[in-house]
């Protein structure tokens, strides 16, 4: 499967960034690394899946309800550069 997707900071309504996993098999693990360098962000930050795609099957298949995508985001080495306090 393939999935197109984004870091959207919903507080200053604009993309982060965008990432494409490409050929991801059941239970394997992909990672993609993202800069934020020099970027502003608010405390409102979503992943957004912009297009999920699959090879597909020539038979129907079951969609099991107790299945699920496990996203796991590491964020390694964050720092606060600079601030604002609103009162």
């Amino acid at each position: 499967m393939n999935i197109n997707g984004s870091i959207f900071d919903t507080g200053h309504n604009k993309e982060i960034t965008n990432f494409t996993l490409a050929n991801v098999a059941p239970n394997e693990t992909k990672i993609t690394l993202a800069s934020l360098a020099g970027v502003q962000l608010s405390n409102n930050v979503e992943f957004r899946i912009l297009k999920f795609e699959s090879s597909g099957s020539v038979t129907p298949v079951l969609i099991d309800l107790n299945d699920y995508f496990k996203i796991t985001l590491n964020l390694n080495d964050l720092s606060i550069s600079s601030e604002n306090l609103t009162i």
